[in-house]
């Protein structure tokens, strides 16, 4: 067949197209590749097709010359197209109302003051802003928008999210679709998009609703060759554009596109002489990446670079959130002196500017690292401290719920099962509805540890677990430690239950995770499971397991409790009871 015969099957598929919504078009197409009784080799093809949305694009476009060379690197034939283009035609046809593209309505713009944020505008400032836009033509309606924004600021400020939601819904609305592709309505669409879009990452609230448009300003900042060149407002909205899709693609796992954009903000800042604050940012979304792709040369690399500056921070907000995560990244390798001298000086600066936030956090970080100590009657009081705190000053459902699961884990292992009941109720009713899925699997697997070591019930345990697994939105969030962490859950419930062979399949693949996504307290809990296994496989099969658990101990576990200060746990007063046996 000629290069015309698929020209001519493209500008069919193109005339399809029309006033169709490309990414929703291809979610339908993957998904009808399931049910659909499809050919092995062409269901690939396809696959690759719709999972490329630039080929999509460029059809809708009438590209059709670059399309076709597309096509011949993906060898995709003419016969591939023709059952493309009927599967589209028909996928269109049976959607068409669902597929329809339809321009988003934002409401009007607003800026968060976070750590994730940085430089928040004035009123003033903002007012400025929004009479130069054009967008208004009444003062008044600026003076009530300027009024709102005040109100906001100051509830965010407060951690008052329920008014600061209430402020938002009564914000006026900008119809995206009147801002075009020149610079002058770039500067618009971020005026209108950034600040909502910041707001729903630092609130996990609608993550998926922000993608589009925030894919979109990416792109045309690129497309328009618009680069930040002086310390202008404007200048640095675009910078916190990029830094905000640095961290909303963290939220979603997609590594390589952050570490991306985090080069590219690296270069503007050296080329810039930027401010040590938004350095410390930088770094710091660094720090995430690293942690969770399991590379700790990089991680240790960019540990440094944050504690060589974190004390030329101008903010004392941003100085004590570096510090909280130096803290965070500097006991997930075993550094426990270090990692508790950066939260007590974090701890310093929040109490001494009043910054409530990170008053809460930091003990409450503290508090982690002496439940997995063993200390823990002293991590109970800072938990319950720090609960109660949160609830008197209106923290959010998300940030109270997040202390409750960690203090129904402590008294799981604690054995204090009543508390552990009674707290696991409250959890469950606040954080059914939560959007976070990795929050949701977090939950679960807290659940399966209570039915594990508090009600002997192994069997409810592994219900939990597999409902997790079955589920098709909860299994695409378990990546990283959060994989390694439903491994090992897995791997217990399986010995719990007494079927020794898979819990030492499950034990050993959580082992192997360990290099890539393990910190020493994970490592010491999977190797202490691991023993206890191979202690009853030398008791019930053959003694040769009896070596491999001895050389674990010596190896792994014992200088890991030393290391960490680890004075009782578990699966570690377990194993010693084995040991006696």
């Amino acid at each position: 067949m000629t290069e015309e015969s698929i020209a001519q099957i493209l500008k069919k598929i193109s005339s399809n197209l029309k006033d169709i919504n490309i990414s929703e078009l291809l979610k339908v197409i993957r998904k009808a590749l399931v049910a659909k009784n499809i050919p092995e080799n062409l269901k690939r093809k396809i696959y690759i097709f719709s999972s490329n949305p630039e080929i999509m694009k460029l059809i809708k476009e009438g590209k059709i010359e670059n399309v076709s060379k597309i096509l011949k690197r993906l060898n995709i034939t003419i016969h591939d197209l023709q059952s493309i283009k009927d599967l589209v035609s028909k996928i269109i046809s049976e959607n068409k109302e669902k597929l329809i593209e339809r321009a988003p309505e934002l409401k009007n713009p607003y800026f968060i003051y976070s750590m994730h944020a940085g430089r928040v505008l004035s009123p003033e400032e903002y007012r400025a802003l929004l009479e130069l836009s054009g967008l208004y033509d009444e003062k008044g309606v600026i003076n009530k928008i300027v009024s709102l924004y005040t109100r906001l600021i100051e509830s965010l400020e407060n951690n008052e999210s329920e008014q600061a939601r209430e402020i938002i819904e009564s914000l006026p609305k900008v119809n995206i679709s009147k801002l075009t592709q020149d610079p002058v309505t770039l500067i618009l669409l971020i005026l209108v998009g950034y600040p909502k879009i910041l707001y729903e990452m630092c609130t996990y609230q609608q993550l998926e609703s922000t993608t589009e448009i925030c894919d979109k300003i990416y792109t045309m900042l690129y497309d328009l060759g618009i680069k930040p060149s002086t310390e202008g407002i404007i200048d640095e909205i675009i910078i916190k554009v990029k830094r905000s899709l640095a961290f909303h693609y963290f939220v979603r796992r997609e590594f390589e596109r952050i570490l991306t954009i985090l080069k590219e903000l690296e270069y503007i800042e050296e080329s810039r002489r930027g401010r040590v604050d938004t350095k410390a940012s930088i770094y710091n979304l660094y720090l995430h990446v690293y942690n969770e792709i399991g590379d700790k040369e990089k991680l240790r690399e960019y540990i440094n670079r944050l504690r060589s500056i974190v004390d030329f921070i101008a903010s004392p907000y941003i100085k004590v959130a570096m510090y909280n995560s130096l803290g965070n990244y500097l006991q997930s390798l075993g550094d426990i002196q270090k990692a508790l001298n950066a939260y007590n000086k974090g701890y310093e600066i929040a109490k001494r500017y009043n910054i409530t936030f990170y008053a809460d956090v930091i003990p409450h970080n503290i508090a982690i690292i002496k439940h997995q100590q063993g200390y823990y009657d002293e991590a109970e009081k800072m938990l319950l401290d720090v609960l109660k705190s949160r609830k008197e000053a209106g923290g959010t459902k998300y940030a109270i719920s997040y202390v409750i699961r960690n203090l129904v884990a402590l008294y799981v292992d604690k054995k204090d099962c009543k508390k552990a009941a009674e707290l696991l109720k409250e959890m469950e009713q606040i954080g059914k509805n939560f959007a976070d899925l990795m929050f949701q699997v977090e939950n679960t697997l807290v659940c399966a540890y209570y039915y594990m070591r508090c009600k002997n019930d192994p069997k409810k345990a592994f219900e939990v677990l597999t409902y997790i697994s079955k589920d098709e939105k909860l299994i695409g969030s378990i990546r990283g430690s959060l994989k390694l962490s439903m491994t090992m859950a897995f791997a217990e419930a399986y010995y719990r239950m007494g079927n020794l062979e898979q819990a030492l399949n499950y034990a050993s693949l959580a082992h192997s995770y360990l290099r890539p996504y393990g910190d020493p307290w994970t490592t010491f809990s999977v190797s202490t499971l691991l023993a206890i296994i191979y202690l009853e496989k030398a008791r019930t099969e053959s003694p040769i397991y009896k070596d491999a658990a001895y050389t674990l101990i010596n190896s792994e576990i014992e200088p890991l409790r030393e290391k960490l200060g680890i004075i009782q746990h578990p699966l570690y007063d377990e194993l010693k009871e084995k040991l006696k046996q």
